[in-house]
């Protein structure tokens, strides 16, 4: 059953109200540091047998899909077991955006359901954008 939009908003802003927002924009706070411990640890690339999926928004402005296809992500998923999917018609907050968020649900069902059906396969990651 849908919840009403007017009562999802309701909610959003009652749970603003009462908690702020310094959760939300905790993780932007500290990317400099974050970033700088990322690089300092020298993580190796993803293990290829893990299959990644990431979902970059087409209208994101903060995170444009093009970002995702940058060589220094690139070069982390060295197995090509990086799917790259842009969401058509979305913006930053495509999971509360109630004309993205079923599609994107069902878009990562049918993907989780692949990999457990053992139909995933890495792949040469070809730019898709």
């Amino acid at each position: 059953m849908r919840v009403p939009a007017e009562k999802e908003l309701d909610y959003y802003i009652d749970t603003f109200k009462k908690y702020g927002m310094s959760g939300p924009v905790n993780w932007y706070k500290i990317r400099n540091i974050n970033h700088a411990e990322e690089i300092a640890a020298k993580l190796p690339p993803f293990p290829s047998n893990i299959p990644c999926l990431q979902f970059p928004a087409e209208l994101d402005a903060a995170l444009p899909p093009a970002m995702c296809l940058a060589p220094a992500i690139l070069k982390c998923f060295p197995g090509g077991n990086l799917d790259v999917r842009v969401l058509k018609g979305a913006d930053h907050w495509c999971l509360q955006d109630e004309l993205t968020r079923a599609p994107l649900t069902a878009q990562i069902a049918d993907w989780v359901d692949n990999v457990y059906a053992g139909k995933w396969k890495p792949t040469p990651l070809a730019p898709r954008l």
